[in-house]
């Protein structure tokens, strides 16, 4: 349950975020801080507030989004919801420019807000979401991150300019060295921003005082120092992504020397793919081969078009009519690119040690880049982890935690996916990440048990997504129901429903699995009247899904002796609004000693099968 607190130690305001009633503050710490009241708070104010500290969320879902590890990986400890705050001081701060150019922004510019955002503060917020979920298909994401294409070309153009009034080297250098500690602390001390500020400004301190390290030696050296001061920085994917690509573009750099523009081009968006594959894949689950083409034409666009004219538009707000006209050219080209060429090719590596040997691989390339042997190895590497779900003996039932009901059925080397409910949806898409996760390719029946949201809310983002041979729901269960169906090596039975009732939870789809040596009967929402029927059916099993979420609707003893099982799985969301599952269903359960197994409790509950023999792993005990 949220704690209730009451702090009267100031917090220093980072940034107000008013399209989210939230401020970023700090005290010895970083916290968010939601309230419905902000119009007169500002950046580098001074708060006390009263409210209730939210609880950690925890991951429940495999491989699903880790929402504490996303806050710590933004140094970020804590999110309270206030009662009241209180501006105890005003005046300037560090973050007062910041708010003072988010100011300026939102009141001279429109249409290509995001992109001035974007490219002057690192914030990505105005953004639609289309477009972002598109550049990210693409693998062009980094170019809305500001990090060394965006700072070489701030510093260059710095440069120039400052050479051109004739001012000399080592002021230049002192100018251009404040400026970028101060476009740190604007964008909120971004990892890509500190990376490439930082290198600029030891590239200059390395020439000036003849130090004679290499890039290399100052890449390295800094990664270890930020990670030093703070080692929640390996949590952050811009940090992590920004020393890969800086890394092996170094390790890579004297193999670029001499090489025409065009092809040293290719060869640098080609490492820059590579070094990045695995963490790229982590989230999109996919990534498509033609994003080495893609970077050479959108990194040359943005370099020549839209990063110039988002500058100049900054300093001169009437460009932005000229300037729009750059970021609709930029946009036609992305959906079109996404329309026409985007091909994807779905890959996960989901055990560190696959991650660990792909480095290793890519780093005897950039070592030894004339052994033909090593590309070939990449190669059979990277298909063998395509084909993964060919190449997997087990079979597998995994009950997820979802609000509502969602049961994947998987047999060996992909012979038979099968999936009974989709769950409601939620904001980020935890099942159907989940398994893109688990490199699920296709689904040879999806089964919806009822027409209740809880049930089928995540079926048009299945349908979009994968491949499915049979949808089976209760307007169509009369053309499988009394036989056996067979799927792989998994076989199941629909019992018929004869059952004239209003009730849409005494409709649902009930039916029988065999896989391995268990044999599971899933009820959906089944309550007491239909349990009743029921019982004049051949019901045993030994693995029951209790009906209804465990509700004391469902679930009598009758029913239950009849099933004659050993266990349960009781499938319901934590912190649901019903209380399910309810207790007294919970203790008629343990009183006939069936072992219960509960995802409101343990997350996502997984039964993997080695050789027919069943192993219980959950998100908490992998």
């Amino acid at each position: 349950m949220p704690r209730p607190v009451d702090f009267t130690q100031p917090a220093k305001v980072i940034r107000v975020e008013p399209e989210k009633n939230r401020i970023i503050a700090k005290t010895n710490y970083k916290f968010i801080l939601y309230y419905d009241e902000i119009s007169d708070i500002k950046n580098g104010d001074t708060i006390t507030y009263t409210g209730v500290k939210q609880d950690d969320r925890v991951q429940t879902m495999p491989f699903g989004f880790n929402y504490n590890k996303y806050l710590l990986s933004q140094n970020i400890h804590a999110i309270y919801y206030a009662d009241s705050v209180n501006v105890s001081q005003s005046g300037f701060s560090v973050y007062f420019i910041k708010g003072f150019i988010d100011d300026y922004m939102s009141n001279n510019f429109s249409e290509s807000l995001p992109y001035i955002q974007t490219f002057i503060t690192a914030n990505r917020s105005e953004f639609d979401s289309e477009l972002l979920n598109s550049v990210s298909k693409l693998g062009i994401a980094h170019l809305f991150a500001v990090s060394g294409l965006h700072i070489s070309f701030m510093s260059l153009l710095i440069f120039k300019i400052l050479k051109t009034l004739k001012i000399k080297d080592l002021f230049i250098e002192i100018i251009l060295g404040v400026f970028l500690f101060q476009f740190i602390i604007l964008t909120v001390f971004a990892s890509s921003v500190i990376r490439a500020s930082m290198m600029v400004i030891l590239l200059i301190l390395n020439k000036r005082f003849k130090l004679h390290f290499t890039a290399f030696d100052l890449c390295t050296y800094l990664a270890l120092f930020l990670l030093i001061i703070n080692p929640l920085y390996y949590l952050q994917l811009g940090f992590i992504l920004t020393f890969l690509v800086s890394g092996s573009l170094l390790l890579f750099s004297e193999q670029l020397n001499g090489l025409s523009k065009v092809y040293q081009s290719l060869l640098v968006s080609t490492i820059s793919f590579f070094s990045t594959l695995p963490i790229i894949t982590s989230f999109n689950y996919s990534f498509t081969p033609f994003t080495i083409l893609f970077n050479i034409y959108f990194v040359f666009y943005t370099m020549i078009l839209l990063l110039p004219f988002g500058y100049l538009t900054f300093i001169f707000p009437f460009f932005e009519v000229i300037y729009i006209w750059v970021i609709f050219l930029f946009e036609q080209s992305i959906f079109i690119t996404e329309k026409y060429f985007y091909v994807e090719i779905r890959l996960f590596f989901n055990h560190l040690y696959k991650i660990i040997l792909y480095y290793t691989i890519f780093l005897y390339i950039l070592a030894k880049p004339k052994r033909i042997m090593l590309y070939f190895s990449m190669f059979v590497y990277l298909m063998l982890i395509h084909l993964s779900p060919y190449l997997s003996y087990k079979q597998q039932v995994t009950f997820f935690h979802v609000h509502g009901d969602a049961i994947l059925i998987q047999d060996s080397f992909n012979q038979c996916n099968m999936l009974i409910d989709t769950g409601a949806p939620d904001f980020h898409n935890s099942l159907l990440n989940s398994l893109k996760a688990m490199q699920i390719t296709h689904f040879d029946y999806v089964v919806i048990t009822h027409w209740h949201y809880d049930h089928y809310g995540n079926l048009d983002l299945i349908e979009d997504y994968f491949i499915i041979n049979t949808i089976i729901t209760t307007d169509n269960q009369v053309f499988y129901e009394a036989q056996m169906i067979q799927c792989g090596r998994i076989n199941f039975f629909i019992y018929p429903n004869t059952y004239d009732s209003s009730s849409e939870n005494d409709r649902s789809v009930v039916l029988k699995l065999w896989i391995a040596e268990d044999i599971y009967l899933f009820t959906g929402d089944i309550e007491s009247e239909r349990e009743l029927l029921l019982l004049n059916e051949d019901i045993k099993a030994n693995i029951l899904k209790v009906s209804h979420h465990g509700s004391r609707s469902s679930s009598t003893e009758a029913f239950l002796t009849a099933v004659n099982h050993k266990e349960a799985v009781i499938s319901a969301s934590a912190n649901n609004p019903f209380d399910h599952p309810h207790q007294e269903v919970i203790e008629r359960l343990k009183r006939l000693n069936i072992t219960v197994h509960q995802t409101n409790l343990e997350g996502t509950i997984h039964f993997q099968y080695i050789f027919n023999k069943r192993i219980k792993k959950t998100v908490f005990n992998p």
